[in-house]
Parts: structure tokens; sequence; C-alpha cells
């Protein structure tokens, strides 16, 4: 008789558990980002037990009505062939559809596509996950570091450029302490950010939001000497622009991903002025 495994929610007491599923993956996420994510949507992290060990997960960030995000949909290595990841990306999606989200997307590696195309997902975007170190530019001194008298500004142009609110995101980005933000702030006037988060082997460089190509370039100058050799990875829509920016800066595209979403392509989270995406489990 097939053995059945009951969805239960993620919760804080999970997270050891949750980080040795995605470093046995070769993931990048920490504890932190672990953390942020079930902290942030404490009704929508999703786990799979047998017996008391923790063996698959699937998280789904809100963004309001307008967005889900679905991510961390691993299984256990030796849990594998045993249905729990449809169990988990079926749970994942109804809980979408709960919530009452307009449009539910993924990034979804060459691996999970097919599985992905099974239950109406449909290809949008391609992003790239770039990787390296940094070449060091001088910094431009528009670039500041960024504190609480910008978080009001950062908030409002987030929603502008991202469509949706991520306000709880990106508070939660301004005052966690592994998480370095910076501001570009032209004649005294923020128009752009990019967050520096640490990773478990490589720092992650995500969101990027500038409104100009010099933003863009300026932020990546300062990223790197705060980074100081350190690797770092980002994630980014694949634009010839930005392909041709980052290879100048070093990078190189570690793998590829497609952007999907549900029922049917739905253009979300790739305005030009979203330089580099948050991370695959966040959009």
């Amino acid at each position: 008789m097939k053995k059945e495994y009951a969805d239960s929610l993620l919760t804080q007491d999970d997270i050891d558990e949750a980080f040795r599923l995605s470093s046995q993956v070769g993931w990048n996420q920490t504890k932190s980002e672990w953390a942020r994510l079930i902290e942030l949507n404490p009704e929508t992290c999703f786990a799979i037990r047998d017996e008391e060990r923790l063996v698959g997960s699937a998280t789904l960030a809100t963004f309001g009505t307008y967005l889900g995000w679905i991510g961390m949909v691993i299984v256990d290595q030796s849990c594998r062939g045993l249905g729990m990841g449809k169990q988990l990306l079926e749970t994942v999606i109804a809980a979408g559809r709960e919530q009452g989200c307009d449009i539910i997307g993924l990034d979804a590696t060459d691996q999970g596509r097919p599985l992905y195309r099974q239950y109406g997902f449909c290809d949008v975007r391609a992003i790239d996950r770039w990787s390296g170190r940094l070449t060091g530019r001088a910094k431009d001194e528009a670039v500041v570091n960024l504190k609480e008298h910008h978080l009001a500004e950062a908030l409002r142009l987030d929603r502008q450029w991202s469509g949706c609110d991520r306000g709880r995101l990106i508070r939660h980005l301004f005052y966690e302490d592994t998480v370095r933000g910076l501001g570009w702030i032209p004649k005294n006037k923020l128009k752009g950010m990019a967050f520096i988060r640490e990773g478990r082997e490589y720092d992650h460089l995500g969101p990027i939001m500038a409104d100009t190509t010099k933003g863009f370039t300026d932020l990546l100058s300062a990223a790197s000497g705060v980074l100081q050799g350190k690797p770092v990875l980002l994630d980014c829509i694949r634009r010839r622009e930005t392909s041709a920016l980052l290879e100048e800066y070093g990078l190189e595209v570690q793998r590829s991903l497609t952007r999907m979403t549900l029922d049917k392509p739905r253009e979300v989270l790739n305005r030009p002025e979203l330089r580099a995406a948050v991370s695959f489990e966040w959009g």
C-alpha cells in the first residue's frame, strides 16, 4: 500500500531542516533567506514530512492579490519518485488561487519546465543567473548607503517599477542586518537602488532597480566596491544590453531558466527599470 503524505505549513522551527534541503540541491539560500520567506508568507509556505523529518518544501511569495510567485520546490533525495513534487506544486497552486492571485508565476529550470507545462504554465521570457566577481570601477558619489529616510521613496519607486505591492519585502530588506542597501541619488533624488544579501556560497545582488543605464552601472560599480572580490550571483531577464554590461563587469551566465505564468503568458516583473530580480523564489 502506497504511503500517503500530508501537507503542512513551514514554520520558523523548520529553518534548519529547510536549509538542509536547499543545500542538498546546491542552492544558495541561507537560513536568513528561509526565515524571510516564512515570516512574510506564513500561510503559503508548505512542507511534507516523513514522521517528524522535513522531506519536501514549496513556497508562494504573495504581493497583494496581484501576484503569487512559486519557489523552493524541493524534495529530499531519499524521497524522489514518490509524487511529492507534484503534490507540493498542486498545493501551492491551490494556495495561489485561494489567495485570489491574478497572476501565478515561477522561474523554471529545464528539468522542471515539462512538469509545469502539464499544469498549465506558459513560457514568458528567459531569465539568466549570472555569477562571478564584479570587476572594480570607480564608485560614483551619487551612490550612498540606503537609510531609513529613503524608505518612503524607495517603496514608491518599487511599486511604480514592479507594478505590484512589494512593500513588505522591501521594508524587510531595508532593516535586515545581513542585507546592504545602496541608493543611486543623482541631484539628491533617489532614482535607483540595489540590495546585497548574504548567501550560502555567493552573495546575492538583487533586486537592482534604476531608471537609466548609468544608474545601473553606477550601482554595479558601487556593489563591486562593497563586495571586494567576493563571488556574487544576480538574476536578470535576458536583454542584449544587460548581458553586454554584465560581461563587461566580469560576470558570466551560470544557468538559464524560463519565466512562466499560469494559464496564459503574462508580462510581469520585467519592466526595464527592474535591472535584476530579487531571486528565483521571489520573482
